[in-house]
């Protein structure tokens, strides 16, 4: 990876597909309230190459960055669950 890269990949975001759900609380005495989550999916593929044309990457360069793109794409998501998990322990 390279500086060229972590800038497009920085330009990618927001282009996330994004997860919108309702996650239920346990309140004292008994009673529930239900909270709004929102948390990322992973990049489009489609919205990924298309943003590597039309940014004008080289084509004999499209696969390596697609292929670093992934790499941090993945390592967004882990460390999201990891958050998640942090505040789930906290609460």
């Amino acid at each position: 990876m390279n500086w060229e890269t972590f800038l497009f990949f920085l330009s990618l975001t927001g282009q996330w597909n994004m997860l919108a759900y309702t996650e239920m609380r346990p309140l004292p005495g008994g009673n529930f309230v239900a909270l709004p989550e929102i948390q990322r999916a992973g990049l489009p593929a489609e919205r990924v190459e298309s943003s590597l044309r039309l940014q004008c990457v080289a084509r004999a360069r499209r696969a390596e960055m697609y292929a670093d793109v992934l790499r941090m794409e993945r390592a967004v998501l882990e460390r999201d669950a990891e958050l998640r998990a942090e505040r789930a322990q906290r609460e």
